[in-house]
C-alpha cells in the first residue's frame, strides 16, 4: 500500500468551525472507514462518499451548532479530515509535514490497521444509531463531555471495546447524581466497582481494577492522588492496597458533571456507545444513577379516545374517565422521568401529585406485548392524558418528532428531548403503522385502513 502526498485544494468556505467543534471518536471512525474504503488515500471533496458523510454528520446532533454555518462538517471539512487520517498513517513519509489531526486521529488509524473488520463493525453500529434514532436535543458543548466522547478504551484484536472505563465512569456519575463527593479511597472503588465489572463486563474479560482507576487519568477527567509509578505504568493491586490513594473525577470534571444536562448527556452517551445490548435497567439501578425505587399511585382524570362528543366540554373524539394506576417503575424509567423533571415530552406540563410524588408516566412506543424492548430508546415520558392518547392510537409521531392527531392529521405539538435520550425510529414507524399512517413489516394493514 503506497502512502503519498496529502495536499488538497483550497476551501472556499474560509470560516471553519473545526477549532470550535473537535471531531469526536464516532465522527473519526466514520471518516476513517471512508478513508480505508478509498485504499488509505485522501478523499476529494467532490466524492459522493464525502457528501454522504457530511450530510450524516451535520444531522448527528453530536455538537450544539447553528447549521446555517455551512462550513460545519462540510464536504471540504470531511475531505480535510481524510487528509489528517492520511498523514497519521504509519507509512506516511516522516519528512513530509503532517496535518493537525492530533492523537485521537492517529489512534483511530492504528485501530483500523490492527483490526479493520472490528472497526468497520463499530462504524456500522455508529451509522445505524444515527440513521435509526430520533434525538432532537444536541449534546451540550462542554470540554469534559468531549473528553468522555474521545476516551481511550482498550480494544484487543477481534474483541469488543473494554468496558472497564465506561463502568467505572457510570459508577462515579452515580455518586455525583446522589450528591456525594467525587473522590474516594481506592479500596472503596475496588469494593464497589469490582462487582459491577463482574456482572456487566464482557464474559471473556478479566477484572483488572488497577487499569481503569489508573488509565482514566490519561483522559484528563480523573485523578489518583498520592501515588506515582515508574514510566507511569499502572500500579499493582497490592501497591494500591498499601497506599490506598484518593481516586475519582478531577475538580473541573466533577463541576461539569454535577450539572444535570452535562451528566445526562454523559450517561446517555456511555449507555448508547458501550451498553446498547446490555441490561440498562439493571446497570442504572446498580450504579444508582436512577433515583431510588418508589411505587407510583395516582388517581388521574384523563381524556381517552371515544365517540365524537362535546358533552361536558370534552373535545370531539375524547371522553372523560378516571383511572387509578399502581406502577413500580424500572430504574431506566425513573431515570428518564427525573431527566425530564416529570414533564411531558409533548405538552411540557409538570406532573406531580400533591405530596410531591411523580405523576409523569413512561410510555413504551412499541408495546412490550407486541415485541417492543424494555429500553430507553423505546420510551417516552408523557403525562397521563397523552400516554392514553398515544396507547389508544389517537396520536402518532413522525420521524421529525411532530405529534399528529391521527383522525384529522393536524399537528398537535412537537416532542421535546433532553440530551442523552433518543427514540428508535423503527418503533415510531411500528406505532404509526398501527395508526394506519405508515407501513411496517410486523403490522398487517387492514382493508381500508389509513384511507
Amino acid at each position: 500500500m503506497t502512502i503519498g502526498d496529502a495536499a488538497h485544494g483550497p476551501d472556499p468556505e474560509a470560516k471553519s468551525t473545526s477549532k470550535s467543534f473537535p471531531w469526536i471518536r464516532e465522527e473519526l471512525i466514520l471518516a476513517c472507514e471512508l478513508y480505508f474504503d478509498h485504499g488509505c488515500k485522501r478523499v476529494d471533496h467532490n466524492d459522493p462518499g464525502v457528501a454522504a458523510l457530511s450530510t450524516l454528520l451535520r444531522s448527528a446532533n453530536y455538537h450544539t451548532v447553528d447549521l446555517s454555518d455551512h462550513s460545519f462538517r462540510s464536504h471540504f471539512s470531511v475531505s480535510r479530515k481524510t487528509s489528517d487520517l492520511h498523514t497519521a498513517h504509519p507509512d506516511y513519509p516522516a519528512e513530509k509535514k503532517r496535518s493537525n489531526g492530533g492523537e485521537p486521529t492517529a489512534r483511530v488509524v492504528r485501530e483500523f490497521l490492527a483490526d479493520e473488520a472490528g472497526m468497520r463493525a463499530e462504524a456500522k453500529r455508529i451509522r445505524s444509531s444515527l440513521t435509526t434514532t430520533l434525538h432532537a436535543a444536541p449534546l451540550p458543548a462542554n470540554r469534559t463531555l468531549l473528553q468522555i466522547q474521545n476516551m481511550r478504551v482498550h480494544r484487543a484484536a477481534g474483541m469488543p471495546a473494554s468496558l472497564h472505563k465506561p463502568i467505572a465512569l457510570l459508577w462515579a456519575l452515580g455518586r455525583l447524581a446522589r450528591g456525594e463527593v467525587p473522590q474516594v479511597r481506592w479500596k472503596q472503588f475496588r469494593d464497589e466497582v469490582g462487582p459491577l465489572l463482574e456482572v456487566f463486563g464482557h464474559e471473556s474479560s478479566k477484572v483488572t481494577l488497577e487499569n481503569p482507576v489508573w488509565y482514566l487519568r490519561t483522559d484528563k477527567i480523573w485523578e489518583v492522588n498520592g501515588l506515582t509509578t515508574p514510566d507511569d505504568r499502572a500500579p499493582s493491586v497490592s501497591r494500591l492496597d498499601a497506599v490506598n490513594p484518593m481516586v475519582g473525577f478531577t475538580t473541573e470534571a466533577a463541576a461539569d458533571l454535577r450539572r444535570p444536562d452535562i451528566r445526562a448527556a454523559a450517561v446517555g452517551y456511555l449507555l448508547r456507545r458501550y451498553f446498547s445490548h446490555a441490561d440498562q435497567d439493571a446497570l442504572l439501578a446498580r450504579t444508582r444513577i436512577a433515583p431510588d425505587d418508589a411505587t407510583n399511585v395516582a388517581d388521574t382524570e384523563v381524556r381517552i379516545p371515544g365517540p365524537r362528543s362535546t358533552e361536558g366540554g370534552v373535545p370531539p373524539g375524547r371522553t372523560s374517565s378516571t383511572t387509578t394506576r399502581f406502577k413500580r417503575d424500572p430504574a431506566f424509567v425513573r431515570y428518564l422521568k427525573g431527566l425530564y423533571d416529570d414533564k411531558c415530552q409533548i405538552c411540557n406540563s409538570p406532573m406531580r401529585s400533591i405530596n410531591g410524588g411523580s405523576r409523569s408516566e413512561g410510555a413504551h412506543v412499541r408495546a412490550l406485548k407486541e415485541g417492543g424492548p424494555d429500553s430507553m430508546d423505546n420510551l417516552l415520558v408523557l403525562c397521563a392524558t397523552h400516554h392514553v392518547e398515544f396507547d389508544g392510537l389517537a396520536i402518532h409521531i413522525t420521524d421529525r418528532g411532530d405529534v399528529i392527531t391521527t383522525d384529522t392529521g393536524e399537528v398537535e405539538g412537537h416532542l421535546t428531548f433532553m440530551p442523552g435520550h433518543s427514540v428508535n425510529l423503527d418503533h415510531l414507524r411500528y406505532h404509526r403503522a398501527l395508526c394506519g399512517r405508515d407501513e411496517h413489516p410486523d403490522v398487517q394493514r387492514r382493508p381500508g385502513q389509513g384511507q
